[in-house]
């Protein structure tokens, strides 16, 4: 992410920090009842659990100059209307907008 937020506060690193998660998370298929387990490097198994949040939405934020973009990531689905994209899983936008341009980030 190209962001003058970068080298600000600790929000902001905050912030980059669940959009890296988002990003990641993502990019993963979506597991059954959401739920993914992965090996260490010692092929000890570590699960991440999102099942007790499943069907919420994080918001999150970045700014490039005078636009504020809202990132929304909905946990375990399809759910972010974005335009021609249909529903994805993590959609950006400009703060505030509805309709506009959206872009899809994950499905």
């Amino acid at each position: 992410l190209n962001s003058p937020c970068i080298m600000a506060t600790p929000t902001c690193h905050y912030i980059l920090s669940i959009l890296n998660m988002i990003f990641i998370i993502s990019n993963i298929c979506i597991g059954e009842d959401c739920q993914w387990t992965v090996n260490d490097n010692a092929g000890n198994p570590h699960t991440l659990d999102l099942s007790c949040i499943a069907g919420e939405v994080l918001i999150g934020q970045d700014a490039e100059g005078q636009t504020i973009h809202d990132y929304l990531f909905s946990i375990c689905q399809n759910s972010q209307p974005c335009g021609t994209n249909g529903n994805v899983m993590v959609a950006q936008r400009d703060s505030g907008q509805s309709n506009g341009d959206c872009f899809n980030i994950g499905i």
